[in-house]
């Protein structure tokens, strides 16, 4: 399909990453003998109105930015996906204002017209929701009623996702760090609006190793391969934590690896690469780059009151005979990661935050290595 907007290549790129249902996995709770398939049907459908809105963004009163005149930019890309959030933003409106009962969402009519007004243009995505089979009907001044007579569990479903995700937002830690860091700290936020599984699956059962292959589900072969590596060996440091995908030591995020449309990056926190420039010395060229000319620089920003002559957060080091003045507030990025990168990258954090490698792993290693 040749797309004229943003809009369009976005919603494509939503039809693509929607991940397939395993037939079985730990849930949140007891959701019923028939969710997991029901919720299959669910993220299908979903699936179609995202093909849909590429192919007909303008029914769904998207942005529309050209792609051959609109530059690229922070409010391209928000505004354009942003009009893709409304669809499930209206079913969620739904969902939070009603309940379930024999297959059919029985909406607060009155709380329902209040929240949908919060919803940008969220008429016309109603319209559309009529066209792929959900019926609407205004059962008495307070109460209308959404049903999908052609597969009614799906109501259901969709009930408990937007449940099981009130109950991700109300999570202690993640209300802190939304508190903080805003709603893109939470690592499936963005896979909230393509009816993510793991949003309803229980977290302390789920294996993270498949969390981490789903991450990855539209990647090549080579990216998809560093990425799985590379938490495997975030495993031989008992003092690494993994979590929705992020790496901490403690309480700390140390360590995020991501891959977008755009480019895939590495960021490492640190804040005494001067400690143990021996080992930058032996990092490959383009990952080196990272502590010389792609180096971020103290901009004498005098950040949180801090003396800009005398700034805490100001960070040294000295590589190849050349001064360099950084910034601890900031982190490091290393774009182009391979599978052979990894140990090196993983010295870097083991000598910043003084972290042992499992030495009985290591030891095994060894006398693998003697008997070979």
């Amino acid at each position: 399909m040749d797309h004229k907007y943003y809009v369009q290549a976005y919603a494509k790129k939503r039809v693509d990453a929607i991940l397939p249902v395993p037939d079985a996995y730990p849930l949140r709770g007891e959701f019923g003998a028939g969710f997991v398939s029901e919720f299959s049907a669910l993220t299908a459908l979903l699936k179609r109105i995202y093909a849909d809105a590429a192919a007909y963004p303008g029914a769904y009163a998207c942005e529309l930015y050209p792609l051959d005149s609109a530059p690229r930019g922070r409010g391209v890309d928000n505004e354009s996906n942003g009009s893709l959030d409304r669809i499930v933003k209206c079913l969620r409106v739904l969902c939070d204002c009603g309940e379930t009962e024999d297959g059919v969402l029985r909406v607060r009519a009155r709380a329902f017209k209040k929240q949908i007004k919060k919803v940008k243009n969220h008429t016309a995505i109603l319209e559309k929701l009529e066209e792929f089979g959900f019926c609407f009907a205004l059962e008495s001044a307070d109460c209308l009623s959404l049903a999908y007579p052609d597969r009614p569990g799906i109501i259901a479903a969709l009930k408990i996702y937007m449940d099981c995700w009130n109950d991700v937002l109300h999570d202690e830690y993640i209300k802190s760090e939304i508190k903080r860091n805003g709603y893109g700290c939470i690592a499936y936020y963005y896979d909230y609006y393509l009816f993510d599984y793991k949003v309803t699956a229980d977290p302390g059962e789920l294996d993270p190793a498949q969390a981490v292959k789903d991450d990855s589900f539209t990647w090549d072969a080579e990216r998809k391969n560093t990425y799985i590596n590379f938490y495997e060996y975030a495993k031989k440091y008992p003092a690494i934590r993994f979590s929705n995908g992020d790496y901490y030591i403690g309480k700390k995020r140390v360590c995020t690896f991501r891959y977008d449309d755009r480019r895939e990056f590495l960021k490492l926190k640190l804040r005494n690469p001067g400690k143990y420039i021996a080992e930058i010395e032996r990092l490959t060229a383009h990952l080196q780059t990272c502590f010389s000319g792609a180096a971020r620089k103290c901009s004498r920003c005098g950040c949180l009151g801090n003396d800009p002559d005398a700034c805490n957060n100001r960070i040294c080091w000295r590589l190849d005979g050349v001064d360099y003045v950084g910034c601890s507030m900031d982190s490091f990025y290393f774009n182009d990661i391979k599978t052979e990168d990894i140990p090196r990258l993983f010295a870097l954090l083991a000598c910043e935050y003084d972290i042992k490698i499992n030495q009985e792993e290591t030891q095994c290693a060894n006398m693998k290595t003697r008997c070979n």
